[in-house]
């Protein structure tokens, strides 16, 4: 099966001003984007909450939610 990657932009929300613009595979049976953790620090992004998910090896993780 291939892949789909595209470039994307990201916003905060909360702070428009920062943005980012990288390379993405696209996951269309995600229910979630997973950000790598320099993504997150360069948007200024604060933690909300901690959740659990479940991976696609069936195995079940904590994450935190930004």
């Amino acid at each position: 099966m291939e892949e789909a990657i595209e470039k994307v932009k990201i916003t905060n929300s909360l702070n428009p001003e920062k943005s980012v613009e990288i390379e993405s595979v696209i996951d269309t049976g995600a229910t979630m984007v997973v950000l790598p953790r320099n993504v997150v620090d360069e948007l200024g992004l604060r933690k909300v909450r901690e959740v659990k998910v479940r991976c696609a090896n069936n195995s079940i993780e904590s994450k935190s939610i930004y």
